[in-house]
């Protein structure tokens, strides 16, 4: 099975001296951190992920020289394309959106990995694939129902589901992923809505549509459209030294701050 594990890395003015400060805190300088994580990342997908198919690692970015910042492009395909955001939050519904530029045909499975993420124990078979769709729960559960989010983040999305109904949580957006045909066709209902916002509507307290706006489109798509679905239980804020053992994570400079998978 070929399957693509992901990262997106999109930032507000990619191009400048030093970039806009974000949410991320992005500038030319600390983007050796994002290029450190990712690589962190992608090493702890070789050693831990599917270890019995054909993985491809792609980083998508707007950066055009993201590979003088360290990326190990003998083990990352890097995508990049000319792209410009409004916003941090459009950054990352990147992570959705940014699927419009993987050749989809290519894969049976696609998935994405946040920049930030890795994995520490191993990921088989039997954990993603009897499902057309995964995404990730919520470590907050019942401080982050769907219906409490989705209620205070947007004013202007519907769903076509009970938000209330029992399996119905809100999702993270540092994975998520499934058959190649869903994830493309998430993509494209997500490009609808997004393209029919972003330039008319803008939330009452921030400058965006949504709050949390990959998170709302994969839960959005996974409930309205895939029951076969699964959600995945994570470890929040590992210890350093797990970081250091299982991936190479650097010491004191962008350490992965501590989602791993199980």
């Amino acid at each position: 099975m070929k399957i693509a594990v992901y990262t997106s890395l999109f930032f507000t003015n990619p191009k400048a001296d030093h970039m806009q400060a974000t949410a991320h805190g992005v500038t030319q300088h600390n983007l050796l951190g994002y290029a450190k994580c990712a690589n962190a990342m992608f090493k702890s997908v070789k050693k831990y992920f599917l270890k019995n198919h054909d993985i491809e690692c792609v980083l998508i970015t707007n950066v055009d020289n993201i590979e003088e910042f360290g990326i190990d492009t003998d083990v990352i395909n890097v995508i990049k394309v000319d792209y410009n955001l409004k916003v941090t939050e459009h950054a990352y519904l990147m992570k959705v959106l940014s699927i419009q530029f993987l050749d989809t045909t290519k894969y049976d499975r696609v998935y994405l990995v946040d920049n930030d993420s890795i994995f520490v124990n191993e990921v088989v078979d039997e954990d993603l694939l009897p499902y057309d769709m995964v995404a990730q729960r919520h470590w907050a559960r019942e401080g982050a129902s769907y219906h409490r989010v989705w209620s205070n983040s947007t004013n202007v999305i519907p769903i076509n589901f009970d938000p209330l109904a029992p399996g119905v949580e809100w999702v993270m957006g540092n994975f998520f992923g499934g058959k190649a045909e869903l994830m493309k066709d998430m993509v494209e209902k997500t490009q609808v809505i997004h393209d029919s916002l972003v330039d008319k509507v803008l939330h009452p307290d921030f400058d965006f549509y949504t709050r949390y706006s990959e998170e709302l489109f994969v839960g959005k798509y996974i409930y309205e459209n895939v029951p076969n679905h699964k959600l995945l239980d994570a470890i929040y804020d590992l210890e350093p030294e797990v970081n250091k053992e299982n991936c190479g994570a650097p010491d004191g400079f962008f350490c992965l701050p501590g989602w791993g998978f199980m």
